[in-house]
């Protein structure tokens, strides 16, 4: 880890770590790299991450945990072809992404989104009879 003011940058120790089902120091460096290639599930919530920078090649995974951080950037998204869009929508402090910047369009629109789906929900439960098809009929 790599310490900071407010929070660490992602490391592949920090992968190895939270990811590994056998304590590290028991394998050689060609075994762990073998376990990373051969990951599908990367689990890195709750470790007070502010970037993710050059991540190794992970191709295999298809879920990333990233919940209660403070990532702003991430570089290196493209060895995760399909995680964009999901990136994008779950991290709402993200500012940066594979050095590009994030329009404050697509967060207004996303903080939009999420506000009105909040507000429907609420608006449902307030009155629900609100959302039921209007009869003539008793």
């Amino acid at each position: 880890l790599q310490p900071s003011t407010e929070g660490v940058c992602l490391t592949k120790s920090l992968i190895v770590q939270r990811n590994m089902p056998v304590p590290v120091e028991k394998e050689d460096p060609e075994t762990i790299s073998e376990a990373l290639t051969s990951l599908q599930v990367l689990r890195l919530d709750r470790e007070r991450i502010i970037c993710i920078a050059n991540l190794p090649e992970l191709k295999h995974v298809h879920s990333i945990y990233l919940q209660q951080n403070q990532i702003k950037k991430i570089e290196n998204l493209n060895c995760f072809p399909n995680l964009k869009e999901c990136v994008l929508a779950a991290l709402p402090h993200l500012i940066e992404l594979d050095n590009k910047g994030i329009s404050k369009q697509k967060v207004i629109l996303q903080n939009n989104e999420e506000e009105e789906n909040s507000s429907e929900e609420s608006d449902y439960e307030d009155c629900p009879e609100l959302f039921e098809p209007l009869s003539t009929e008793k």
